[in-house]
């Protein structure tokens, strides 16, 4: 029984990495234990590979009170999720299993794999047309870290879509999403109404969560920490009764201050200083210099500071210029606000 003064969360959130593949018997025990430090009414999530589903796992997850499920679903077009080495058969057969269990559904797609084309991009959309999940998540592929796909990428013998292309197909998908119904409340996220996602809102806000397990990271009390990666080490640091943590920065208010910046603009709301205990003169250079280099970007409006419908349009930029205004500050005012 919880005490009134033990900390608990109200989200937990099974992801990164594939989740999905844990066998049943190891899930439950996981989940018993955390059981402790859950509120009733939590908000808890698995990320689900479609492949991996199947019957018993799916009366598992139901049994464990789990009640959001998250499908990567990446593409509805098996020609190109073979190129970015991913499996997909079945895949009306396994939504079945799903969908009469659980009331909060994710499908995770990905804009601009290689071979993108018009007849993927309706695919994908008569799919959540057929079966109505009460949330979207649709990224943009991100080439800008190191992976087998950029490697590819790289040497020419695979193509990513044109710019243009990706923006016309993206355009399409935030007319269509509006249609059915869905409310877009992040760059990349819609929901039905009361079906956001509470934990990915907790990073979006910046406020603190624990990563638990290899290369997990977490935010607590204004500093940052990255798990070891590597399953062995990790394992023998918790034998030894050794905080498995490989990265650790304790945050000064320009870092804090930025970190809000970078994830709250993300949000179609934006951000309300008015929840953060930042010193106000270093908030008002901040957002002076926002304004000064990228006015056309940004609107402030009912206590929040956001981006308007150009700013989303050319976000990648846009936070590529925060970059530099969070380098200008630190070099300028490092040691006053630091």
């Amino acid at each position: 029984m919880k005490k009134a003064d033990d900390f608990f969360y109200d989200t937990l959130y099974f992801g990164g990495g594939s989740p999905s593949l844990m066998n049943s018997h190891i899930l439950r025990e996981l989940k018993g234990f955390l059981n402790e430090f859950i509120e009733e009414d939590s908000e808890i999530s698995i990320e689900v590979n479609p492949e991996d589903i199947d019957e018993e796992k799916v009366l598992c997850w139901k049994e464990l009170d789990i009640n959001r499920i998250s499908i990567g679903i990446q593409g509805t077009d098996k020609n190109i999720l073979r190129k970015v080495n991913r499996k997909q058969s079945n895949l009306g057969k396994k939504l079945d299993m799903i969908f009469p269990h659980f009331d909060n559904i994710n499908f995770d797609f990905i804009l601009g794999l290689p071979g993108e084309n018009e007849s993927n991009l309706k695919g994908n959309l008569n799919l959540i047309k057929e079966y109505r999940p009460t949330h979207v998540s649709y990224y943009i592929y991100d080439n800008d870290h190191d992976s087998p796909l950029n490697a590819l990428i790289g040497n020419g013998e695979v193509e990513l879509p044109s710019d243009e292309k990706i923006a016309d197909y993206h355009d399409e998908i935030v007319r269509e999403l509006f249609d059915m119904g869905f409310n877009r409340y992040e760059i990349s996220s819609w929901s039905k109404k009361g079906f956001e996602c509470k934990h990915n809102l907790r990073y979006w806000k910046n406020y603190d969560y624990i990563g638990l397990g290899p290369s997990a990271g977490g935010h607590c009390n204004n500093s940052r920490y990255v798990n070891i990666e590597n399953f062995e080490k990790y394992k023998n640091a918790i034998d030894k009764k050794q905080i498995p943590i490989d990265e650790f920065k304790n945050n000064n208010q320009i870092d804090e201050l930025f970190e809000v910046l970078f994830m709250g603009f993300r949000l179609i709301e934006g951000i309300n200083f008015e929840k953060y205990r930042f010193n106000r003169e270093l908030i008002q250079l901040v957002v002076e210099m926002i304004h000064k280099s990228m006015f056309e970007y940004v609107v402030e409006e009912n206590s929040f500071f956001r981006l308007n419908n150009h700013g989303f349009d050319h976000s990648h930029w846009f936070f590529c210029k925060l970059m530099d205004i969070y380098e200008e500050v630190i070099a300028e005012n490092g040691e006053k606000f630091g």
